[in-house]
Order: structure tokens, then C-alpha cells, then sequence
């Protein structure tokens, strides 16, 4: 697995694009949580070609926004990240996307016949043989989860402020994009780290309830080449509140969550 700076072109995926995502994944405006509307592929572009072993975009196991048991030794957040966390912060509040594209760390998915078989909101090829850039996605609480073209994950950290409600407030803040906690989630051989940033997004046509609609996505870095790498996004838009309260489930998958900045 190599790291990428991910080019960001104008136009694959706009405002338009993510919010179809965000809906899609909140199971068009029902109650729900499974995704199983269509969500269109975005072409992959990055810088230079992969030297990294293909992947299938097919991922095995429980899936990311899967709340599990906690282990015995729970992951902890590293003094580093929290270093390095003012970064993101400020990132998310100058609404810099290619803060993310350049942390971006990608993986050459070779799609196979079972993976051009999907459909619904991990659908990432559209024929056996295909080949992207792919980050890891995923949406709390929900089946399903695996590597899709990094644009698309990328456009989803751009919703945030490309689609924030102009005004609002609720109990976790007011509308504008911020970091809102960290942590930690323990994977094979090494800990995750987890930065949560959240805002409230004009609330997608269809999707019901009515006002501002509270998201939020948890970033997961690991420190690869000398710098923090972006490797997976999960989404929250139903269910928000266990990431950012948090309870109980939102503990067992966020291991030792602290609030940013106090």
C-alpha cells in the first residue's frame, strides 16, 4: 500500500453528488439504516500509478460501522495524533479539501466479477477488470463497507461545508464544520486513530424530518512515511449522537474518545 496525493477535478462529484450519497445511505428518507439506493462510481484519478499489491474492493469480516465486543487491551490515541489533530481542525474550519487529498492513502482495487456485482451505496465497479484508487468507507451502523474510488470519499468529507446549512444549532453545536473528538480503534497489529468532525447540512430532498440535518464522518489515520495517512471514512447520518455523546456503542468502537480542544 502506497500513499497518493489524490487529484481533486472539478465537476466529478459536486454538492449534488454527496448529497445523493448522504441520502442513499440513510435508505432514501426511510427510518432504515441500510443503505439500498444506487450511488454512481466517480472515475478515479491520482498522481502516478500504484506499486502496491491489487485489492479486491470486496472487505471480509465485521463491517467498519460495526459497533464489537472491546477487547482486552483497548486502543489508546496517541500523544502524536494529538499533535497532529489542530491540523485536521484546521482544515475542516478553512474548508480544505486538499488537506485531505494530499494525506490521502490509497489502494490499487482490481475489480473482480463478485465486486462488479455489487450495487447500492458500495457499489464501486461497473466490470470485472476495472481499476481505481481506492479509500475505505463505511456508515455507522450499517451492513456493508469496503474500498471505493477515493473521490468519492473525498466528496464526502467535502459535503460537510460544501452542503452546511447557512444558520442552525443543536445540542452538539452550531452549523459550522468542525473536529469535534478523537480516539482510537484497534486493527491488526496497530491502533486507528479517529478524528470525528461533524456539521449540520441542509437536510437532503426526501430524507424525512425537517431543519438542518446533523452528520457526521469519523476519519481513520495511521502514521505511514513520515506523516499521518487518511486511509478509511466512516459516515454517520442516522444515529449521530452515539458517536458524538457518546454512548455506549459509540465507546465500544470509539476507544478512549475525547472531546477536541477541551
Amino acid at each position: 500500500m502506497r500513499h497518493f496525493n489524490v487529484v481533486l477535478r472539478t465537476g466529478v462529484m459536486g454538492i449534488a453528488g454527496a448529497l445523493m450519497l448522504v441520502a442513499s445511505a440513510c435508505g432514501g428518507g426511510s427510518d432504515d439504516p441500510e443503505p439500498t439506493s444506487t450511488a454512481e462510481a466517480a472515475e478515479p484519478t491520482a498522481t502516478t500509478a500504484a506499486a502496491s499489491p491489487e485489492a479486491s474492493a470486496t472487505v471480509e469480516g465485521t463491517p467498519a460501522g460495526a459497533p464489537t465486543t472491546a477487547p482486552a487491551e483497548p486502543a489508546e490515541v496517541a500523544q502524536e495524533f494529538r499533535d497532529f489533530a489542530p491540523q485536521i481542525d484546521e482544515a475542516v474550519r478553512n474548508k480544505d479539501i486538499e488537506f485531505f487529498a494530499q494525506h490521502a492513502w490509497t489502494e490499487l482495487v482490481t475489480c473482480t466479477a463478485e465486486d462488479a456485482a455489487i450495487t447500492g451505496f458500495f457499489a464501486a465497479c461497473e466490470a470485472e477488470g476495472d481499476e481505481f484508487q481506492g479509500l475505505g468507507l463505511s456508515v455507522w451502523k450499517a451492513e456493508g463497507g469496503g474500498l471505493v474510488p477515493a473521490e468519492r470519499v473525498l466528496a464526502l468529507i467535502d459535503s460537510l461545508w460544501s452542503a452546511q446549512a447557512p444558520e442552525g444549532e443543536d445540542a452538539f453545536g452550531g452549523a459550522e464544520s468542525s473536529q469535534y473528538a478523537l480516539g482510537a480503534n484497534p486493527r491488526d497489529g496497530y491502533d486507528a486513530q479517529l478524528s470525528v468532525i461533524t456539521s449540520l447540512i441542509n437536510r437532503p430532498t426526501g430524507m424525512a424530518g425537517e431543519g438542518p440535518l446533523r452528520v457526521a464522518l469519523v476519519l481513520h489515520w495511521r502514521f505511514e512515511e513520515d506523516d499521518w495517512r487518511l486511509f478509511e471514512v466512516m459516515q454517520a447520518v442516522q444515529l449521530t449522537e452515539d458517536l458524538l455523546e457518546p454512548t455506549e456503542d459509540g465507546r465500544t468502537y470509539i476507544h478512549g474518545w475525547e472531546r477536541f480542544g477541551q
